[in-house]
């Protein structure tokens, strides 16, 4: 759980995690600029916020899509 915190993953579960790692890796170039160029900006909870909806947000499409 430590190592979970001080990676900014909080308490997120593990379905989070493997959604937000998907994301990332099918995300164009430009994307994962886009978002890592916000994350550095960011505090480290508002860094977890924002993962933990960038990734229900792609569990949600992803969703949709089936």
């Amino acid at each position: 759980q430590r190592q979970h915190l001080r990676q900014g993953w909080g308490w997120m579960s593990r379905d989070i995690q493997d959604a937000w790692r998907e994301m990332m890796q099918s995300a164009t170039p430009e994307r994962r600029a886009e978002v890592q160029a916000k994350l550095q900006s960011m505090t480290p909870d508002e860094r977890m916020t924002y993962r933990r909806q960038l990734s229900e947000d792609y569990l949600k499409q992803k969703a949709a899509k089936k």
